[in-house]
């Protein structure tokens, strides 16, 4: 053998060497990309069939079971996330996918003390009181303050009237203990803890202590909103214990932020109590206050209020007069009916609130066009995600074709009393819905009213009844349905029949409007509402000429609130029907009989 065959025998030998294992690898790669292109597209039929609500068939389930954590990421990788939040969910729902693990790495764990909440809301409180304080004094060193002080404690406090010995409880607890016999603030590095000890010392009337407890609890609050949950308790306390220290208090507090309307209530409270007194120069203090804490609805009531007042009552001011010029409530609200009847409803640009996630948006589109509509309103309501109009179009067509009005009127107003821009107001419909469902009775009464007493009492609910005993559309009482039946020699009748029951519910309006102490449908609603012996002692207390401030001066935020509403739902009825504003028509609601 020459030099030469050696020479290629050897060059043969290391190109095999060399390139065999490549070989190897390459075919090995095709063969598996072979196999992860058919497991890929597997996957795809697996995954179409879950977004489409199928069932899954027994190859694609077998794989997608066989399939690590890893895998699974990799085949998503190139989803967006809401596609991927969508999948989890369905999986879970579908049972095909376990909860997350949690910090401890446990999975399915129960809910922090279960058994009292069942209980709290059975209306058991003494057992709902005693399991969570069996649960506190376990955990009281594992948990945050939000776990350990919810709502359905503080209810089962106040129902078992235990707050004294939760005190006493909270005084011992290590991260409360100070040298006085109730802990300073400064003791305390928990917001919710703080709180709960205000609240329990506000349930037993010691108002200065919980007062102090309100403040350092908002100092050490977790979040924006905890902190206006403080705020909120701190603020009534003060309305009505140290309505001297309000002003202070505002000014302290900064800008809360109150675009929701999360205050309205207890101004509302604050502003009858000065409406009864005629304390007029503390409204007019009060509104620039209101304003510059950016409280800018409660600020508007104040000067709806202060311009029905008689000139000279109050000292002006600059700032009281830059209010005033400014006044501006929400376009859609009763202070801008009552103010702007020929303008109302009234638009404006949409808000900054209305800008919608679009990931989101698309999470909620594949849970509908998958099927899971109910789970998709469901898990809306708990999270409260900024949607599309298309989406929030898509949700109450549902809603209304599945005839889930009292859903329907909460969903579409939720999106309508938000965002002042004109494409909300095609929600009005649903906002304000149910006013072709039935035939109204002849009455001497505008059947807007009608329509608007049903909306704000039973939205239109037939088989709603109340704790109180009220039942169907109107929430007629038995013994008061009975009565006017009486009077018209009606034999035959079932509240639970919508017919009888707007027949009746009419009949006693119109019996409210007839009564020598009823001036005016204000009047007849105020009735309606809060009973007739209470609206006979209000107006002898409270001789106000003007219907406003007379609203206003009603001790019962639920009458004042019950008014204001069905007077909007009545203009809004008018206007969906005649599609002009309600102007002039409105003054019947207010002018003598």
């Amino acid at each position: 053998m020459n030099i030469s065959d050696k020479s290629k025998r050897k060059t043969l030998f290391i190109t095999l060497i060399i390139f065999l294992p490549l070989q190897a690898v390459l075919l090995f790669h095709g063969c598996s990309s072979t196999l992860s292109l058919k497991r890929s597209r597997e996957l795809d039929h697996f995954f179409e069939a879950v977004f489409s609500g199928e069932e899954p068939s027994k190859e694609s389930l077998r794989l997608f079971r066989s399939l690590g954590e890893e895998d699974c990421l990799a085949y998503q990788e190139n989803w967006s996330p809401a596609r991927k939040e969508a999948a989890q969910y369905l999986l879970r729902w579908e049972g095909l996918l376990s909860d997350p693990p949690g910090d401890d790495g446990s999975r399915d764990s129960p809910a922090p003390a279960a058994s009292a909440e069942e209980a709290a809301l059975g209306g058991d409180y003494i057992k709902a009181e005693q399991l969570y304080r069996e649960f506190w004094l376990e955990h009281k060193d594992e948990l945050s303050g939000a776990l350990l002080y919810p709502y359905h404690l503080r209810r089962a406090v106040a129902r078992s009237r235990r707050a004294g010995e939760w005190i006493t409880l909270l005084e011992s607890h290590g991260r409360t203990v100070g040298a006085a016999a109730i802990p300073s603030p400064s003791a305390v590095t928990d917001g919710e803890e703080a709180f709960f000890l205000g609240w329990c010392l506000e349930q037993e009337e010691r108002s200065a202590e919980a007062l102090e407890w309100y403040r350092s609890a908002e100092l050490r609050a977790s979040s924006g909103e905890s902190r206006r949950r403080y705020l909120w308790y701190s603020l009534r306390l003060v309305i009505r214990e140290f309505p001297s220290l309000l002003i202070s208090r505002l000014e302290e507090a900064g800008t809360p932020g109150n675009g929701d309307g999360y205050f309205d209530d207890i101004f509302d409270d604050y502003f009858s109590v000065l409406v009864r007194g005629r304390r007029w120069s503390e409204l007019a203090r009060l509104i620039p206050v209101l304003k510059r804490a950016g409280l800018d609805e409660a600020a508007a009531q104040g000067v709806f209020l202060l311009m029905r007042v008689p000139e000279g009552a109050y000292e002006t001011s600059e700032e009281l007069d830059l209010c005033v010029r400014e006044f501006s409530p929400d376009p859609r609200s009763y202070y801008s009916l009552r103010s702007y009847p020929s303008l109302w409803p009234a638009v404006g640009e949409a808000s900054a609130a209305s800008a919608t996630e679009k990931g989101r948006d698309e999470f909620y589109s594949l849970l509908i066009k998958a099927g899971f509509l109910e789970e998709a309103f469901a898990l809306w309501r708990e999270r409260r995600d900024p949607l599309s109009m298309a989406r929030i179009g898509e949700f109450c067509t549902w809603l209304e074709g599945e005839d889930r009005l009292y859903d329907l009127i909460g969903f579409a107003g939720y999106w309508y009393y938000r965002f002042p821009s004109a494409e909300v107001l095609e929600l009005m419909p649903r906002v304000y819905p149910g006013a072709s469902r039935y035939t109204l009775p002849e009455a001497d009464l505008p059947e807007e009213l009608v329509l608007g007493v049903i909306r704000r009492e039973s939205a239109f609910n037939a088989g709603i009844s109340s704790r109180a005993g009220a039942v169907g559309l109107m929430q007629l009482m038995p013994s008061t349905a009975e009565d006017v039946a009486r009077k018209h020699r009606l034999d035959d009748w079932d509240l639970q029949n919508p017919e009888d029951n707007i027949l009746l519910g009419s009949l006693y309006l119109e019996w409210l409007k007839e009564r020598p102490w009823s001036s005016s449908f204000v009047d007849v609603l105020a009735a309606y509402n809060g009973g007739g012996g209470n609206l006979r002692y209000w107006k002898r207390i409270l001789p106000l000429d003007d219907p406003e401030l007379f609203i206003q001066s009603i001790p019962y935020r639920e009458t004042r609130d019950y008014i204001r509403k069905v007077i909007v739902a009545a203009a809004s009825y008018r206007y969906l029907e005649t599609g002009s504003p309600p102007g002039e028509w409105l003054d019947q609601f207010y002018r003598p009989f």
